[in-house]
């Protein structure tokens, strides 16, 4: 025998009668409530989210973001509700 706690443990279920029947309970619980629970086939879930695109053709990715993104970033922040940007 294992004599640490998770040994004694793990020996305990091996061993015990008991085991094979807390198995088939926890089984059927979870069988019924997968079969109880209500569900739909496509959830309507409203994300509150808004997708911003400014193209700048032909400028580096250091003047976007000196040029745009920042002050963007700061007119965004500066809105109420927004609490991401």
């Amino acid at each position: 025998m294992r004599s640490e706690f998770a040994g004694r443990l793990a020996d305990a279920f091996l061993t015990s009668k008991l085991t094979p029947l807390l198995l088939a309970g926890a089984l059927a619980l979870g069988i019924y409530t997968v079969m109880t629970m209500p569900s739909e086939e496509e959830p309507q879930i409203i994300v509150p989210l808004a997708d911003i695109y400014l193209p700048m053709p032909g400028a580096t990715p250091e003047e976007v973001e000196n040029r745009l993104l920042i002050p963007m970033e700061n007119v965004l922040s500066g809105i109420e509700g927004v609490e991401y940007v």
